[in-house]
Protein backbone atom coordinates (compact mmCIF):
# COMPACT_ATOMS: atom_id res chain seq x y z
CA UNK A 1 0.00 0.00 0.00
CA UNK A 2 1.51 3.28 -1.06
CA UNK A 3 1.65 6.41 1.70
CA UNK A 4 -0.89 9.23 0.31
CA UNK A 5 -1.26 12.12 3.03
CA UNK A 6 0.84 15.11 3.66
CA UNK A 7 1.42 16.20 7.56
CA UNK A 8 1.73 20.21 7.74
CA UNK A 9 1.89 22.63 10.96
CA UNK A 10 0.25 25.91 11.59
CA UNK A 11 1.69 28.92 12.79
CA UNK A 12 0.44 27.66 16.21
CA UNK A 13 2.58 24.75 15.82
CA UNK A 14 0.00 22.45 15.56
CA UNK A 15 0.23 19.56 13.66
CA UNK A 16 -2.57 18.48 10.92
CA UNK A 17 -2.80 15.58 7.86
CA UNK A 18 -4.10 15.96 4.82
CA UNK A 19 -5.91 12.74 4.14
CA UNK A 20 -5.20 12.96 -0.27
CA UNK A 21 -7.20 9.50 -0.42
CA UNK A 22 -9.89 11.10 1.01
CA UNK A 23 -9.76 14.96 1.30
CA UNK A 24 -10.27 15.59 4.98
CA UNK A 25 -8.03 17.11 6.86
CA UNK A 26 -7.35 16.05 10.63
CA UNK A 27 -5.34 17.14 13.73
CA UNK A 28 -2.65 14.78 13.69
CA UNK A 29 0.20 14.60 16.53
CA UNK A 30 3.68 13.44 16.23
CA UNK A 31 2.80 9.74 17.76
CA UNK A 32 -0.36 9.44 15.42
CA UNK A 33 1.48 10.57 12.43
CA UNK A 34 4.22 7.96 13.38
CA UNK A 35 1.31 5.32 13.35
CA UNK A 36 -0.36 6.35 10.47
CA UNK A 37 3.21 6.16 8.41
CA UNK A 38 4.33 3.37 9.99
CA UNK A 39 1.41 0.98 9.56
CA UNK A 40 1.86 -1.40 6.76
CA UNK A 41 5.70 -1.12 7.27
CA UNK A 42 5.71 -2.87 11.16
CA UNK A 43 3.17 -4.99 12.94
CA UNK A 44 0.81 -3.37 15.27
CA UNK A 45 3.34 -4.88 18.54
CA UNK A 46 6.06 -2.78 17.29
CA UNK A 47 4.13 0.06 16.37
CA UNK A 48 2.96 -0.07 20.38
CA UNK A 49 5.97 -1.10 21.45
CA UNK A 50 7.64 2.24 19.70
CA UNK A 51 4.98 4.80 20.89
CA UNK A 52 5.64 3.83 24.59
CA UNK A 53 9.25 4.44 24.02
CA UNK A 54 9.67 7.19 21.58
CA UNK A 55 6.28 8.86 22.60
CA UNK A 56 6.41 8.27 26.32
CA UNK A 57 2.81 6.52 26.25
CA UNK A 58 0.84 4.72 28.41
CA UNK A 59 0.40 0.70 26.84
CA UNK A 60 -3.93 1.67 27.00
CA UNK A 61 -2.99 4.83 25.19
CA UNK A 62 -0.76 3.56 22.89
CA UNK A 63 -3.54 0.83 22.10
CA UNK A 64 -6.47 3.35 21.81
CA UNK A 65 -4.61 5.74 19.36
CA UNK A 66 -3.79 2.06 17.19
CA UNK A 67 -7.16 1.11 16.93
CA UNK A 68 -8.23 5.05 16.49
CA UNK A 69 -5.86 5.06 13.08
CA UNK A 70 -6.37 1.23 12.41
CA UNK A 71 -10.09 2.72 11.63
CA UNK A 72 -9.29 5.41 9.79
CA UNK A 73 -7.32 3.19 7.35
CA UNK A 74 -10.12 0.49 7.53
CA UNK A 75 -12.13 3.40 5.81
CA UNK A 76 -9.93 4.08 2.93
CA UNK A 77 -8.02 6.60 4.65
CA UNK A 78 -3.77 7.80 4.10
CA UNK A 79 -3.38 5.34 1.52
CA UNK A 80 -3.74 4.72 -1.76
CA UNK A 81 -6.18 2.24 -3.56
CA UNK A 82 -5.42 -0.28 -5.83
CA UNK A 83 -4.25 1.12 -9.09
CA UNK A 84 -6.63 0.63 -11.74
CA UNK A 85 -4.01 0.16 -14.87
CA UNK A 86 -7.01 0.53 -17.41
CA UNK A 87 -8.04 4.19 -18.50
CA UNK A 88 -12.12 3.97 -18.72
CA UNK A 89 -13.75 5.38 -21.66
CA UNK A 90 -16.90 7.91 -21.39
CA UNK A 91 -18.87 8.09 -24.15
CA UNK A 92 -21.44 10.97 -25.40
CA UNK A 93 -23.87 10.09 -22.41
CA UNK A 94 -21.25 10.61 -19.67
CA UNK A 95 -20.83 14.36 -21.53
CA UNK A 96 -24.60 14.68 -21.24
CA UNK A 97 -24.30 13.85 -17.10
CA UNK A 98 -21.39 16.80 -16.94
CA UNK A 99 -22.64 18.94 -14.16
CA UNK A 100 -21.21 22.20 -16.57
CA UNK A 101 -22.70 23.70 -19.49
CA UNK A 102 -21.51 26.29 -21.87
CA UNK A 103 -20.75 27.17 -25.02
CA UNK A 104 -17.83 29.89 -25.57
CA UNK A 105 -17.72 31.89 -28.85
CA UNK A 106 -14.53 32.93 -30.03
CA UNK A 107 -15.78 35.73 -32.34
CA UNK A 108 -12.43 37.05 -33.26
CA UNK A 109 -8.93 36.44 -32.75
CA UNK A 110 -7.80 39.89 -33.14
CA UNK A 111 -7.82 42.51 -30.26
CA UNK A 112 -7.77 46.50 -30.96
CA UNK A 113 -5.06 46.59 -27.74
CA UNK A 114 -1.71 44.84 -27.09
CA UNK A 115 -1.55 44.17 -23.32
CA UNK A 116 2.09 42.63 -22.19
CA UNK A 117 0.77 39.83 -20.49
CA UNK A 118 -1.38 38.76 -23.41
CA UNK A 119 -0.54 35.14 -24.17
CA UNK A 120 -0.49 36.41 -28.32
CA UNK A 121 1.66 38.90 -27.06
CA UNK A 122 5.93 38.97 -28.03
CA UNK A 123 6.63 37.28 -24.42
CA UNK A 124 4.95 34.33 -25.09
CA UNK A 125 7.15 33.37 -27.83
CA UNK A 126 5.57 29.67 -28.17
CA UNK A 127 2.36 30.42 -28.89
CA UNK A 128 0.73 32.37 -32.37
CA UNK A 129 0.38 35.77 -32.21
CA UNK A 130 -2.82 37.71 -33.10
CA UNK A 131 -4.57 37.31 -36.38
CA UNK A 132 -7.45 39.03 -37.91
CA UNK A 133 -9.50 35.41 -38.11
CA UNK A 134 -13.25 35.76 -37.04
CA UNK A 135 -16.14 33.74 -37.05
CA UNK A 136 -19.08 34.29 -39.57
CA UNK A 137 -22.62 33.65 -38.90
CA UNK A 138 -23.11 30.64 -40.42
CA UNK A 139 -20.79 28.95 -38.52
CA UNK A 140 -22.04 30.62 -34.98
CA UNK A 141 -25.76 29.46 -35.77
CA UNK A 142 -24.19 25.86 -36.45
CA UNK A 143 -22.25 25.89 -33.09
CA UNK A 144 -25.81 27.38 -31.17
CA UNK A 145 -27.97 24.72 -32.85
CA UNK A 146 -25.32 21.89 -31.65
CA UNK A 147 -25.14 23.41 -28.19
CA UNK A 148 -28.75 23.92 -27.98
CA UNK A 149 -29.50 20.25 -28.80
CA UNK A 150 -26.65 19.12 -26.03
CA UNK A 151 -27.93 21.26 -23.36
CA UNK A 152 -31.60 19.85 -23.83
CA UNK A 153 -30.39 16.20 -23.43
CA UNK A 154 -28.23 17.74 -20.12
CA UNK A 155 -32.02 18.80 -19.26
CA UNK A 156 -33.71 15.58 -19.64
CA UNK A 157 -30.78 14.50 -17.63
CA UNK A 158 -31.74 16.40 -14.45
CA UNK A 159 -29.75 19.44 -15.37
CA UNK A 160 -31.31 22.46 -13.86
CA UNK A 161 -29.18 25.77 -14.86
CA UNK A 162 -30.03 27.69 -17.81
CA UNK A 163 -27.29 27.59 -20.83
CA UNK A 164 -24.84 29.92 -20.91
CA UNK A 165 -23.45 31.68 -24.34
CA UNK A 166 -20.01 33.64 -23.55
CA UNK A 167 -18.84 35.79 -26.41
CA UNK A 168 -15.02 35.63 -26.19
CA UNK A 169 -11.83 37.16 -28.48
CA UNK A 170 -9.72 38.58 -28.66
CA UNK A 171 -12.34 41.16 -28.52
CA UNK A 172 -15.11 40.42 -29.29
CA UNK A 173 -17.04 43.39 -29.54
CA UNK A 174 -14.68 43.88 -32.97
CA UNK A 175 -17.26 40.93 -33.68
CA UNK A 176 -19.97 43.07 -32.83
CA UNK A 177 -22.52 42.35 -35.25
CA UNK A 178 -21.93 38.36 -34.70
CA UNK A 179 -23.24 39.22 -31.44
CA UNK A 180 -25.91 40.74 -32.17
CA UNK A 181 -27.05 38.20 -34.87
CA UNK A 182 -26.18 35.60 -32.42
CA UNK A 183 -28.52 36.58 -29.46
CA UNK A 184 -31.09 37.52 -31.84
CA UNK A 185 -30.82 34.22 -33.61
CA UNK A 186 -31.16 32.62 -29.82
CA UNK A 187 -34.06 34.71 -29.24
CA UNK A 188 -35.87 33.65 -32.57
CA UNK A 189 -35.54 29.98 -31.95
CA UNK A 190 -36.60 30.52 -28.96
CA UNK A 191 -33.58 29.76 -27.01
CA UNK A 192 -33.57 31.17 -23.22
CA UNK A 193 -29.95 31.31 -22.45
CA UNK A 194 -27.70 33.32 -20.56
CA UNK A 195 -25.09 35.78 -22.59
CA UNK A 196 -21.56 36.69 -21.28
CA UNK A 197 -18.76 38.50 -22.57
CA UNK A 198 -15.42 39.09 -21.44
CA UNK A 199 -14.27 43.01 -23.11
CA UNK A 200 -11.45 45.24 -22.70
CA UNK A 201 -14.18 48.20 -22.50
CA UNK A 202 -11.86 50.38 -25.14
CA UNK A 203 -14.34 50.60 -27.99
CA UNK A 204 -17.98 50.88 -26.47
CA UNK A 205 -20.40 52.87 -28.36
CA UNK A 206 -24.19 54.14 -27.43
CA UNK A 207 -25.07 51.12 -29.48
CA UNK A 208 -23.30 48.51 -27.89
CA UNK A 209 -24.44 49.84 -24.16
CA UNK A 210 -27.80 49.98 -25.71
CA UNK A 211 -27.79 46.16 -26.51
CA UNK A 212 -26.04 45.07 -23.62
CA UNK A 213 -28.96 46.59 -21.39
CA UNK A 214 -31.90 45.03 -23.45
CA UNK A 215 -30.49 41.95 -23.67
CA UNK A 216 -29.05 41.45 -20.36
CA UNK A 217 -25.53 40.57 -21.02
CA UNK A 218 -23.44 39.96 -18.20
CA UNK A 219 -20.56 41.94 -19.04
CA UNK A 220 -16.59 40.49 -17.40
CA UNK A 221 -14.47 43.84 -18.09
CA UNK A 222 -10.20 43.36 -17.92
CA UNK A 223 -9.83 45.89 -15.75
CA UNK A 224 -6.34 45.51 -13.29
CA UNK A 225 -7.66 47.70 -10.81
CA UNK A 226 -5.71 51.10 -9.98
CA UNK A 227 -4.72 53.24 -12.96
CA UNK A 228 -1.15 52.28 -12.60
CA UNK A 229 -1.12 48.72 -12.05
CA UNK A 230 -3.59 48.83 -15.11
CA UNK A 231 -1.67 50.85 -17.24
CA UNK A 232 1.23 49.26 -17.29
CA UNK A 233 -0.06 46.22 -19.23
CA UNK A 234 -3.04 46.93 -20.54
CA UNK A 235 -1.84 49.38 -23.25
CA UNK A 236 -2.45 50.37 -26.92
CA UNK A 237 0.02 49.48 -29.83
CA UNK A 238 1.96 52.77 -29.06
CA UNK A 239 2.31 52.06 -25.33
CA UNK A 240 -0.51 54.51 -24.04
CA UNK A 241 -2.64 53.04 -20.92
CA UNK A 242 -6.08 52.20 -21.66
CA UNK A 243 -7.66 53.05 -18.34
CA UNK A 244 -9.54 56.50 -18.64
CA UNK A 245 -11.73 54.97 -21.35
CA UNK A 246 -12.13 52.03 -20.14
CA UNK A 247 -13.55 53.80 -16.44
CA UNK A 248 -15.40 56.29 -19.18
CA UNK A 249 -17.32 53.36 -20.57
CA UNK A 250 -18.10 51.48 -17.75
CA UNK A 251 -19.20 54.73 -16.38
CA UNK A 252 -21.44 55.13 -19.47
CA UNK A 253 -22.77 51.69 -19.20
CA UNK A 254 -23.51 52.10 -14.99
CA UNK A 255 -25.04 55.43 -15.53
CA UNK A 256 -27.42 54.25 -18.45
CA UNK A 257 -28.36 51.11 -16.27
CA UNK A 258 -29.19 53.66 -13.78
CA UNK A 259 -31.61 55.23 -15.63
CA UNK A 260 -33.36 52.55 -16.80
CA UNK A 261 -33.61 51.16 -13.08
CA UNK A 262 -31.18 48.25 -13.77
CA UNK A 263 -29.19 46.44 -11.69
CA UNK A 264 -27.64 43.30 -13.34
CA UNK A 265 -24.37 42.43 -11.90
CA UNK A 266 -21.15 42.70 -13.69
CA UNK A 267 -17.23 41.56 -12.68
CA UNK A 268 -14.21 42.20 -13.00
CA UNK A 269 -11.11 40.21 -14.46
CA UNK A 270 -8.42 41.73 -12.48
CA UNK A 271 -4.60 40.10 -13.27
CA UNK A 272 -1.68 40.12 -11.07
CA UNK A 273 1.95 40.07 -10.87
CA UNK A 274 4.30 39.91 -8.24
CA UNK A 275 4.99 43.38 -8.67
CA UNK A 276 1.53 43.90 -7.53
CA UNK A 277 0.54 46.44 -4.59
CA UNK A 278 -2.99 44.55 -3.64
CA UNK A 279 -3.54 47.07 -1.25
CA UNK A 280 -3.89 49.88 -3.44
CA UNK A 281 -6.05 47.71 -5.97
CA UNK A 282 -8.79 46.81 -3.20
CA UNK A 283 -8.80 50.41 -2.37
CA UNK A 284 -9.52 51.44 -6.21
CA UNK A 285 -12.41 49.06 -6.04
CA UNK A 286 -13.98 50.00 -3.10
CA UNK A 287 -13.63 53.48 -3.87
CA UNK A 288 -15.36 53.00 -6.70
CA UNK A 289 -17.73 50.85 -4.51
CA UNK A 290 -21.09 52.40 -5.62
CA UNK A 291 -20.29 53.47 -9.13
CA UNK A 292 -19.58 49.07 -9.87
CA UNK A 293 -22.17 47.66 -7.46
CA UNK A 294 -23.25 45.57 -8.03
CA UNK A 295 -20.28 43.44 -8.79
CA UNK A 296 -17.63 41.02 -8.09
CA UNK A 297 -14.07 40.29 -8.74
CA UNK A 298 -12.00 37.62 -10.22
CA UNK A 299 -7.97 37.46 -9.43
CA UNK A 300 -6.05 35.84 -11.49
CA UNK A 301 -1.98 35.44 -11.33
CA UNK A 302 -0.20 36.10 -14.36
CA UNK A 303 1.41 32.75 -15.15
CA UNK A 304 5.24 32.35 -15.24
CA UNK A 305 5.20 29.54 -17.24
CA UNK A 306 6.44 29.35 -20.93
CA UNK A 307 7.02 33.31 -21.09
CA UNK A 308 9.19 36.01 -20.83
CA UNK A 309 7.16 38.38 -19.26
CA UNK A 310 8.84 37.74 -15.88
CA UNK A 311 11.82 38.99 -17.49
CA UNK A 312 10.36 41.89 -19.03
CA UNK A 313 9.04 43.15 -15.34
CA UNK A 314 12.82 42.53 -13.78
CA UNK A 315 14.23 44.57 -16.83
CA UNK A 316 11.49 47.57 -16.39
CA UNK A 317 12.24 47.54 -12.74
CA UNK A 318 15.76 47.88 -12.94
CA UNK A 319 15.09 50.42 -15.65
CA UNK A 320 12.86 52.39 -12.92
CA UNK A 321 9.15 52.21 -15.34
CA UNK A 322 7.81 49.60 -13.13
CA UNK A 323 8.10 51.14 -9.40
CA UNK A 324 7.13 48.40 -7.21
CA UNK A 325 9.50 45.76 -6.35
CA UNK A 326 9.21 41.49 -7.13
CA UNK A 327 8.15 41.27 -3.14
CA UNK A 328 4.98 44.12 -3.27
CA UNK A 329 2.44 41.44 -4.25
CA UNK A 330 2.93 39.41 -0.74
CA UNK A 331 3.40 42.30 1.74
CA UNK A 332 0.59 43.62 0.30
CA UNK A 333 -1.45 40.42 0.57
CA UNK A 334 -0.60 39.55 3.98
CA UNK A 335 -1.30 43.37 5.15
CA UNK A 336 -4.86 42.52 3.39
CA UNK A 337 -5.25 39.52 4.98
CA UNK A 338 -4.98 41.02 8.76
CA UNK A 339 -7.68 43.41 7.56
CA UNK A 340 -10.13 40.88 6.41
CA UNK A 341 -9.01 38.85 9.75
CA UNK A 342 -10.00 41.85 11.78
CA UNK A 343 -12.98 42.77 10.16
CA UNK A 344 -14.18 39.08 10.78
CA UNK A 345 -13.09 39.08 14.57
CA UNK A 346 -15.42 42.04 14.62
CA UNK A 347 -18.47 40.43 12.78
CA UNK A 348 -17.85 42.75 10.31
CA UNK A 349 -18.31 42.12 6.05
CA UNK A 350 -15.19 42.23 4.33
CA UNK A 351 -15.30 44.40 1.57
CA UNK A 352 -16.50 42.33 -2.01
CA UNK A 353 -13.13 43.06 -3.56
CA UNK A 354 -11.04 42.06 -0.29
CA UNK A 355 -13.34 38.53 0.21
CA UNK A 356 -12.44 37.63 -3.70
CA UNK A 357 -9.16 37.93 -3.16
CA UNK A 358 -9.14 35.35 -0.65
CA UNK A 359 -11.35 33.02 -2.41
CA UNK A 360 -8.33 30.35 -3.44
CA UNK A 361 -8.67 29.56 0.41
CA UNK A 362 -12.10 28.41 0.21
CA UNK A 363 -11.32 26.22 -2.28
CA UNK A 364 -8.30 24.75 -0.77
CA UNK A 365 -10.45 23.33 2.17
CA UNK A 366 -13.18 21.97 -0.04
CA UNK A 367 -12.14 21.00 -3.00
CA UNK A 368 -13.15 17.96 -3.52
CA UNK A 369 -13.95 15.26 -0.81
CA UNK A 370 -14.58 11.52 -0.90
CA UNK A 371 -14.96 10.22 -4.86
CA UNK A 372 -13.08 12.73 -7.59
CA UNK A 373 -15.00 12.45 -10.84
CA UNK A 374 -13.93 10.60 -13.84
CA UNK A 375 -11.31 14.05 -14.88
CA UNK A 376 -11.11 15.86 -11.63
CA UNK A 377 -9.47 18.21 -11.67
CA UNK A 378 -9.89 19.26 -15.13
CA UNK A 379 -13.35 19.60 -16.37
CA UNK A 380 -14.34 16.74 -18.85
CA UNK A 381 -13.95 17.79 -22.40
CA UNK A 382 -17.23 18.81 -23.72
CA UNK A 383 -19.21 20.11 -20.65
CA UNK A 384 -18.36 23.20 -22.11
CA UNK A 385 -17.50 24.22 -25.54
CA UNK A 386 -14.84 26.70 -27.17
CA UNK A 387 -15.56 27.39 -30.94
CA UNK A 388 -12.65 28.64 -33.07
CA UNK A 389 -13.73 30.93 -35.50
CA UNK A 390 -13.17 28.19 -37.94
CA UNK A 391 -15.64 26.01 -36.11
CA UNK A 392 -13.66 23.70 -34.63
CA UNK A 393 -14.61 22.72 -30.87
CA UNK A 394 -11.97 22.50 -28.18
CA UNK A 395 -11.74 21.55 -24.28
CA UNK A 396 -11.98 25.40 -23.69
CA UNK A 397 -10.86 28.98 -24.66
CA UNK A 398 -7.03 29.19 -23.00
CA UNK A 399 -6.00 25.28 -24.68
CA UNK A 400 -4.01 25.83 -27.47
CA UNK A 401 -5.85 25.30 -30.83
CA UNK A 402 -3.80 23.18 -32.31
CA UNK A 403 -4.93 19.60 -34.14
CA UNK A 404 -4.78 17.52 -30.97
CA UNK A 405 -6.77 19.75 -28.69
CA UNK A 406 -9.98 19.65 -31.43
CA UNK A 407 -12.37 17.94 -30.16
CA UNK A 408 -15.07 18.15 -32.76
CA UNK A 409 -16.62 21.06 -35.00
CA UNK A 410 -19.75 22.40 -36.08
CA UNK A 411 -20.23 20.07 -39.09
CA UNK A 412 -19.93 17.01 -36.99
CA UNK A 413 -20.79 18.21 -33.26
CA UNK A 414 -18.11 16.74 -30.39
CA UNK A 415 -16.13 13.55 -31.95
CA UNK A 416 -15.87 10.85 -28.82
CA UNK A 417 -13.13 9.12 -30.46
CA UNK A 418 -10.70 12.69 -30.57
CA UNK A 419 -12.01 12.96 -26.71
CA UNK A 420 -11.27 10.23 -25.55
CA UNK A 421 -7.72 9.99 -26.96
CA UNK A 422 -7.30 13.44 -25.04
CA UNK A 423 -8.09 12.08 -21.79
CA UNK A 424 -6.00 8.92 -22.04
CA UNK A 425 -3.03 10.97 -22.75
CA UNK A 426 -4.31 13.58 -20.00
CA UNK A 427 -4.69 10.68 -17.80
CA UNK A 428 -1.09 8.23 -18.52
CA UNK A 429 0.40 12.17 -17.93
CA UNK A 430 -1.18 12.35 -14.55
CA UNK A 431 -0.81 9.01 -13.76
CA UNK A 432 2.80 8.55 -14.23
CA UNK A 433 3.76 11.84 -12.34
CA UNK A 434 1.27 12.55 -10.14
CA UNK A 435 0.26 9.02 -8.55
CA UNK A 436 2.80 9.48 -5.30
CA UNK A 437 2.29 13.31 -4.99
CA UNK A 438 0.33 13.79 -1.27
CA UNK A 439 -1.37 16.93 -2.72
CA UNK A 440 -2.55 15.47 -6.09
CA UNK A 441 -6.28 16.31 -5.60
CA UNK A 442 -5.59 19.87 -4.77
CA UNK A 443 -4.10 20.50 -7.70
CA UNK A 444 -5.72 22.20 -10.66
CA UNK A 445 -3.47 21.55 -13.68
CA UNK A 446 -5.90 20.48 -16.68
CA UNK A 447 -5.62 19.95 -20.06
CA UNK A 448 -4.60 24.08 -20.56
CA UNK A 449 -1.52 23.35 -18.11
CA UNK A 450 -0.56 20.37 -20.10
CA UNK A 451 -1.23 21.15 -23.67
CA UNK A 452 2.11 22.04 -25.84
CA UNK A 453 1.36 22.87 -29.58
CA UNK A 454 0.55 19.86 -30.97
CA UNK A 455 1.32 17.97 -27.76
CA UNK A 456 0.66 16.89 -24.48
CA UNK A 457 3.39 17.39 -21.63
CA UNK A 458 3.96 17.30 -18.12
CA UNK A 459 4.07 20.51 -16.60
CA UNK A 460 6.94 19.87 -14.27
CA UNK A 461 7.16 23.73 -13.32
CA UNK A 462 3.91 24.42 -12.53
CA UNK A 463 3.82 21.16 -10.12
CA UNK A 464 7.01 21.98 -8.62
CA UNK A 465 5.51 25.59 -7.48
CA UNK A 466 1.87 24.05 -6.24
CA UNK A 467 4.19 21.29 -4.19
CA UNK A 468 5.24 24.41 -2.81
CA UNK A 469 2.64 26.05 -2.49
CA UNK A 470 -0.10 24.39 -1.67
CA UNK A 471 1.23 22.68 1.78
CA UNK A 472 1.77 26.66 2.87
CA UNK A 473 -1.75 27.31 1.93
CA UNK A 474 -3.10 24.94 3.85
CA UNK A 475 -0.70 25.85 7.11
CA UNK A 476 -2.03 29.21 5.97
CA UNK A 477 -5.55 28.63 6.07
CA UNK A 478 -5.91 26.43 9.41
CA UNK A 479 -3.71 28.97 11.08
CA UNK A 480 -6.56 31.06 10.42
CA UNK A 481 -9.31 28.61 11.24
CA UNK A 482 -7.99 28.01 14.96
CA UNK A 483 -8.19 32.08 15.59
CA UNK A 484 -11.36 32.19 14.51
CA UNK A 485 -13.51 28.32 12.95
CA UNK A 486 -15.69 30.76 11.58
CA UNK A 487 -13.68 32.85 9.28
CA UNK A 488 -14.51 31.70 5.97
CA UNK A 489 -18.37 31.45 6.72
CA UNK A 490 -18.42 34.70 4.94
CA UNK A 491 -17.55 32.85 1.32
CA UNK A 492 -20.90 30.49 2.22
CA UNK A 493 -23.56 33.41 2.34
CA UNK A 494 -26.19 34.16 -0.36
CA UNK A 495 -24.49 36.18 -1.83
CA UNK A 496 -26.36 38.20 -4.90
CA UNK A 497 -23.42 37.08 -7.20
CA UNK A 498 -22.89 33.57 -6.46
CA UNK A 499 -23.60 31.96 -9.61
CA UNK A 500 -20.85 34.37 -11.57
CA UNK A 501 -18.12 32.46 -9.09
CA UNK A 502 -19.39 28.86 -9.45
CA UNK A 503 -19.76 29.98 -13.33
CA UNK A 504 -16.38 30.85 -13.26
Amino acid sequence: MEFNALKFKTDNGNDYIYDNEMGMILPCPDYEYYIIENYYKLDKSEIINNLIAKFNKSEEDAEAAFRYIAIQVSKGCFYKKEEIDKIERITLEDIEMTDMSQLILITTEDCNIRCKYCIYSDNYPDVKSYSKKSMDIKTAKKAVDYYRDLHAKRVKRGFRRKPIITFYGGEPFLAFKLIKEVVKYCKETQFDTLFFVTTNATIFTDEMINFIIENNLIVTFSLDGNESNHNRNRVFSNGKGTFDLVIKNINKLQEAKKKRNISEAISFSCCYDNYTDMVEVIKFFEENHDLFYPYTVFYSQISKLDTNYYDYCKSAHEAGVIETDEYTFGKSVNVLLKEFLEKIMKEETPPISLTALFMAIKYIIWRSRGEMDIMEPSCTPGSKIAVAPDGNFYVCERVSQANSSCIGDVEHGLMIEKINIMIDEYKKIRQENCKRCPVSRLCAMCFMHLSKGNTMEFNYELCSENRRDIPRSLSRAFSILEIMPNAFDVFDSKDANKDLYEIR
